[in-house]
């Protein structure tokens, strides 16, 4: 039998092996057809036919399902809440046309899968983050063009013209590879990035002194910014103290005076004014983005910081010697404060804040009529009558120079009747501010940036006071009374560009300020008036500042030549609009009467009027050159610059006297007597024999009315910033400023009525050189010495013979023409030790010689009165020393995280002053004759400066809640210096403790901020160290021949100057009470 061969053998097999054929055959002609199938439902290209009207897109998506014979899979939950209507008409539109136009606008989207249509819900996206910053040297200056790369995702940016760069990333952890020509290569890793949030990270560049090749070294994040904190913190080239925005930001602070309260040996008074190391504001100065602007107060060169929203803060740093690219115009201290320009991201906020002063609440508020608008900053038009132009000035003079009775009955009666004191009802305090900044990306790599910032405030404080005036008034009565009525109303913006190494800039401020003060005292007459006296006091004052300033930096090539310059343009209007004074005497058993016809016409009495109206425009231009050089292995720079500066001021006054309109007194006196003056100022006592308003003066001297000042300021500087060792550097440097100044006094006669004008030119060319030596001992302590030259100039105000009447004090202010600029010499001698970040422990010593220091001194007019006066000392010599610390209590228990959030701070300054002067000289000044027993030298401080300082806090910041306690006393200081040791007014030291309590809610973008404000609420007290006799008819100082006079305890008080309340003569004391506020700010 014959062997079968191959699959016959296997007939099993040979069936299975059919049937598997046949079942592959059936398979891929399945798999055709469902290939098929797949092919014609994925086809979105299909053109259809659709007429949808207004319609679901639910009904939408099943429509173009049947129309396409396409398969659609709907998750239910993707369309749920979509209340979209479609309408879609067409003879021809493709399946994927189709459904674009209905999930348009909706977080859907749709996609093919296994031969399904799937619509689903668009996934959220991960919102990006930012790491942004500073690149810094070694000495803490900006390095523009250095070179920022993700290793992670081969991205990266350049510093700009300022330094700063910005990465925008996804969430994630990256690493930092930074270069920049001749330093070394850093690499930082462990970055992490969240969602939505900024990373900050400055970053410090060491300098590759050898130039061995490329050295890269790593570092994690943690120490690297800790790193560029200590490069800002620890290597500017002054003695210097500051908060940065990135410190600012964890504080609940929402405005510059509650910022600078955490800076060291600051103090801030009033919640606004600051003084550095305890010298006036005569002697400190203020720039805003770079530029000084005119003070906000009158007769008082000081800021009012308040007005600053602290969200547009950058930073603020006070230097405290100077170098050569400054304005050297300060002893104290200049205050640089720098608003935001590009923000590192988008942001909006809003705060409303609320509060009441404890001494205020429930008592009734007085004042002249008021307007709606003036809770804003706007005097109604019945206030402004006379700074609007209502009033001919030169009219009204000739009238009275020809004594025409008709006339100036006539312009008098047309003077609204603003007499009289209303009732109104308490008002806390109202505060609202909005900030906002954004970002704008430009296709060329540059961005646009714009902030905005307002705010608005109203305040109104009742306080207590009491006057006691020899030769004049004892206001003394528990009804005494000063009402304070405040609004502000300011607004910041800025549009700036940056593109690579080129950044330019506009600011603008606008501030609008008004103060309206009323002050109704009652008391006892000093003079030969015995009875009663009441005085009512108003002082409206209503100003305006803008400030426009355009700025820019550019950085060239790779030489990394520095280029920035800047314009401003600034304006102010300050306004005394119908500042009025009500003095009335009342009798035992009479009525109360106004003196109207006493044959002089002073303002010391009756009723009176004063206006006063300031205008003042300054232009500013200035530029800077840097230019790095790299010599022996380290980076040095040359800087040099011009500055330009004119200001242009002038100033209108007039005072109005309320008198008799004629010759017949009695006919006057049976007419008006006992009437309020309410009455006696209505157009119908306005004519001829009764009233009419006499223009007046002060006290029969003559005097300039009206001033107008020009002046132009002329600087040019080089300065070097060298690295004379690897440890020891050297910035030094001299500057030149040229001042011109021209003085208009005018004056109107007053036999014609005409102003006669008096010129007067003052010129000064200063050389003032600066050294700042600092010494590295290790990498946590620093060794300075410095030494400049400074000045402090006169003001137009303080050089022309133009007078201001204070009718509160009964005093008389008059500059001084020939009045010279103050000089002073400083030295420093600082050893800093910086713990960590944020940490410091300092002690200094200083020396400051003032020559020809300018003060206020105060002397006896002849009547009972006083006259202040502008003078120059000779000199004066003042030294001390001060301890400033920062310090966090984590080295407690260093694993603590609540005492690594409380910090501790302090500033003690101690300082000692002796001040020259000739006396003969003073006296001659004030038209008195001299005396030989003249003491040209005195061991007392200079005026306003404090012998000591005190300022101390203790303040946590927690996550979600924080707490600060703050302390400060000041040493008595001299308010008025007197010609005579006994006529010194000393303001006593108060110990004032702040409260401060803050919470964070919502994902911590609400803040909640609780304040407290002199909790002790001590009164503040102005004496002179003599005793007085009690009031009376004819009360005075107690002087017991000439030896008093020059005698510095002239009282015999055992306490020497110190207040003895059983010896001294009290001038003044007020109390005001506590303040609380509370605050909350909401940041979207």
């Amino acid at each position: 039998m014959q062997k079968q061969k191959g699959l016959k053998r296997y007939p099993y097999f040979r069936f299975i092996m059919k049937i598997s054929l046949v079942m592959l055959t059936v398979q891929v002609t399945f798999l055709g057809i469902l290939h098929a199938s797949n092919a014609k439902s994925q086809d979105l290209t299909r053109n259809i036919i659709l007429k949808l009207e207004n319609v679901s897109v639910t009904q939408c998506l099943l429509a173009v399902e049947k129309e396409s014979e396409t398969q659609f899979f709907i998750r239910d939950k993707a369309i749920e809440g979509i209340n979209k209507k479609v309408t879609l008409i067409s003879n021809k539109i493709t399946v994927k046309e189709a459904l674009d136009r209905i999930i348009a606008n909706t977080n859907l989207l749709y996609k093919t899968v296994d031969g399904f249509v799937v619509i689903d819900v668009r996934p959220i996206q991960p919102r990006s983050g930012k790491i942004s910053g500073k690149v810094l040297d070694d000495k803490g200056e900006t390095l523009p063009q250095a070179t920022i790369k993700v290793i992670e995702t081969g991205t990266g940016t350049q510093s700009g013209a300022d330094g700063r760069y910005i990465l925008s990333l996804q969430p994630g952890t990256y690493t930092l590879e930074i270069r920049y020509l001749s330093f070394q290569t850093q690499r930082i890793t462990g970055v992490a990035v969240s969602e939505d949030k900024n990373t900050p990270l400055d970053i410090a560049m060491k300098p590759d002194a050898k130039a061995l090749g490329e050295v890269i070294v790593t570092s994690s994040y943690k120490k690297a910014s800790v790193e560029g904190l200590y490069a800002r913190q620890k290597n500017n080239a002054a003695v210097t103290d500051g908060i940065s925005a990135d410190q600012i930001r964890v504080t609940p602070d929402n405005n510059a005076a509650q910022v600078l309260k955490r800076v060291s040996g600051l103090t801030v008074q009033d919640e606004k004014f600051v003084t550095v190391r305890g010298l006036s504001e005569r002697y400190n100065n203020v720039t805003l983005n770079g530029a000084t602007l005119p003070s906000t107060e009158p007769n008082r060169r000081n800021f009012s910081f308040e007005i600053i929203p602290s969200a547009l803060i950058d930073n603020i740093v006070v230097s405290k010697t100077a170098t050569s690219d400054q304005s050297a115009e300060f002893a104290g201290g200049l205050v640089q404060v720098s608003t935001r320009d590009i923000p590192d991201k988008d942001y909006f906020s809003f705060a409303l804040g609320s509060g009441f002063n404890t001494n205020s609440t429930g008592q009734e508020f007085r004042g002249l009529i008021r307007s709606g608008a003036e809770a804003f900053g706007f005097a109604g038009k019945q206030r402004t009558w006379w700074v609007d132009g209502n009033f001919n000035n030169q009219l009204y003079r000739q009238y009275s120079v020809e004594t025409n009775r008709e006339k100036l009955s006539e312009m008098s009666s047309s003077v609204p009747n603003n007499w009289g004191l209303r009732n109104f009802h308490y008002q806390p305090v109202q505060d609202m501010q909005l900030a906002m900044g954004k970002r704008i990306p430009l296709r060329n790599a540059g961005t646009l940036a714009i902030t905005l910032a307002g705010t608005t405030r109203h305040e109104e404080n009742i306080a207590d006071e009491h006057r006691y005036l020899p030769g004049f008034n004892y206001y003394s009565d528990s009804l005494s009374r000063a009402y304070q009525y405040n609004s502000a109303l300011s607004g910041i913006a800025s549009v700036g560009y940056q593109s690579g190494n080129h950044k330019l800039v506009y600011k603008a401020l606008y501030n609008r300020r008004l103060n309206s003060d009323t002050y109704d005292y009652y008391g006892q007459a000093w003079t030969n008036r015995p009875g009663g006296v009441n005085v009512m006091n108003s002082v409206l004052i209503e100003s305006a500042l803008w400030h426009n300033r355009l700025e820019a930096e550019h950085v060239f090539g790779k030489s990394r030549l520095k280029l920035d310059w800047s314009a401003d343009l600034i304006s102010l209007r300050r306004d005394q609009p119908d500042n009025r004074v009500s003095n009335s005497y009342d009798l035992t058993g009479a009525d109360t009467y106004y003196v109207l016809n006493d044959g002089l016409g002073f303002l010391s009495e009756g009723l009176t009027i004063f206006n006063a109206k300031l205008t003042e425009r300054k232009k500013n231009a200035a530029a800077n050159l840097t230019i790095p050089l790299r010599l022996l292995g380290n980076e040095h720079k040359i800087k040099t610059g011009y500055a330009y500066s004119l200001r242009n001021a002038s100033t209108e006054t007039m005072a109005l006297r309320l008198f008799m309109n004629g010759n017949d007194a009695q006919t006057f006196n049976n007419a008006v007597y006992g009437l309020p003056d309410y009455q006696l100022g209505s157009p119908e006592f306005m004519q001829s024999g009764l009233l009419y308003y006499r223009i007046s003066n002060i006290n029969g001297i003559t005097a300039t009315d009206d001033y107008n000042g020009r002046q132009q300021i002329q600087a040019g500087y080089i300065m070097t910033d060298l690295r004379l060792l690897e440890k020891l550097r050297l910035v030094g440097g001299v500057r030149l400023e040229h001042n011109r100044m021209r003085l208009t006094g005018v004056t109107y006669n007053k036999a014609t009525g005409n102003p006669v004008d008096s010129i007067v030119h003052y010129k000064d060319v200063d050389w003032l050189p600066s050294a700042n030596l600092t010494y590295n001992l290790t990498s946590k302590i620093n060794i300075r010495a410095a030494w400049s030259k400074t000045l402090a100039r006169a003001d137009f105000r303080e050089r022309s013979s133009y007078r201001y009447y204070d009718p509160n004090e009964r005093t008389v202010i008059t500059g001084a023409t020939g009045l010279r600029d103050a000089h002073i010499n400083n030295a420093d001698l600082r050893f800093e030790y910086f713990p960590s970040p944020g940490e410091v422990l300092s002690f200094s010593l200083f020396y400051k010689k003032f020559t020809d220091p300018v003060e206020l001194v105060t002397l006896d007019d002849g009547s009972g009165g006083q006259i202040n006066y502008y003078f120059n000392l000779e000199n004066s010599a003042n030294k001390g020393f001060e301890i400033d610390f920062r310090k966090s209590l984590a080295f407690v228990r260093p694993d603590s995280k609540w005492l690594s959030q409380l910090y501790v701070n302090g500033n003690l300054s101690i300082m000692r002053s002796k001040v020259k002067y000739d006396v003969d000289k003073l006296l001659a000044t004030a038209g008195q004759g001299g005396t030989s027993a003249s003491v040209n030298e005195r061991n007392r401080p200079l005026q306003g400066l404090s012998p000591y300082v005190i300022n101390g806090g203790l303040g946590w910041a927690g996550e979600r809640f924080g707490a600060n306690i703050n302390y400060n006393r000041y040493g008595r200081r001299i308010v008025v210096a007197g010609g005579y040791p006994f006529m010194d007014q000393y303001e006593n030291p108060r110990d004032v403790i702040d409260l401060q309590l803050n919470a964070r809610f919502f994902k911590k973008r609400m803040d909640a901020r609780l304040s407290l404000s002199d909790l002790l609420q001590q009164k503040r007290l102005v004496y002179q160290n003599i005793s007085a006799t009690a009031p009376g008819i004819n009360s005075k100082w107690i002087i017991n021949g000439v030896d008093t006079y020059f005698s510095e305890n002239a009282n015999n008080d055992p306490k020497g100057t110190k207040y003895n309340k059983d010896l001294d003569y009290v001038r003044y004391s007020s109390f005001k009470g506590r303040n609380l506020y509370l605050t909350l700010t909401y940041n979207f």
